[in-house]
């Protein structure tokens, strides 16, 4: 089972190589290069989430099929690949307006709400199935992320108008080689785990994703220091520094 699960986020990660990019790179450059404007920011917001609500429709309309083409279409990987979608958009903003806090905290939240709801399922429920774990895991983004928009909303608002042409061509431009290298290190990343599925069993995909994990937790502090920089650097006080 564990082994599925690994396989399943593998695809969910993989199905999400437009929507995390842009929302984790793109969303947080442009907020902290004009947070010192409030009407460019406000465009800039607008257009940042009409683009990516574009680009999770266009990424369901692809993957879907596909899915069901190959015979990996599965409701758990979906919803998996949707919160972690929503999470990123969050996480970014939350980057682009310097304010960690909130991305400590939807950390925190989430990982209890999964452990919590979990050991329901298994220990209250009874259930043995792997689905509504991968559909806890999906969805436990998106309580933190309601808590932290109805507490501590963002100072400017985004809504789905006033898309802004010009602003839309310089955060596709931007996004394309973030594009790129998100691509190439997603599937450098889930190629071994895809192989390892095609070629061998879930129970040897388990423990190979498990060791794997175990080694990905000491990357944790280096790139939690590259996700805080980059904003910082990108701020219109410290360009050309």
């Amino acid at each position: 089972d564990f082994g599925f699960v690994q396989y399943a986020l593998t695809l969910a990660n993989v199905i999400t190589i437009a929507t995390i990019p842009f929302a984790q790179h793109v969303l947080p450059y442009f907020i902290s290069r004009y947070q010192k404007e409030p009407d460019r920011l406000q465009t800039v917001l607008n257009t940042g989430w009409t683009l990516f609500v574009l680009l999770s429709a266009g990424t369901l309309l692809v993957a879907v099929p596909a899915l069901a083409l190959i015979g990996r279409l599965h409701t758990g990987v979906l919803v998996v690949a949707t919160g972690s979608s929503a999470f990123a958009l969050y996480s970014g903003l939350a980057r682009g307006f310097i304010s960690s806090g909130r991305i400590l905290f939807m950390y925190l939240c989430s990982n209890v709400l999964q452990l919590v709801a979990v050991l329901c399922a298994v220990w209250v429920f009874g259930e043995q199935s792997v689905t509504p774990a991968l559909i806890i895991y999906g969805l436990s983004y998106i309580v933190p992320i309601m808590i932290l928009l109805t507490a501590r909303p963002f100072p400017v608002g985004f809504r789905l108008t006033n898309l802004n042409r010009d602003t839309a061509g310089e955060m596709l431009r931007f996004a394309v080689p973030n594009w790129g290298s998100h691509t190439l290190f997603a599937l450098f990343f889930a190629m071994d785990i895809l192989l390892l599925e095609q070629f061998h069993d879930e129970a040897t995909v388990g423990v190979y994703g498990l060791t794997r994990t175990i080694v990905l937790v000491f990357s944790f502090f280096p790139q939690g220091i590259t996700m805080i920089l980059m904003p910082k650097v990108a701020a219109p006080d410290v360009i050309g520094h």
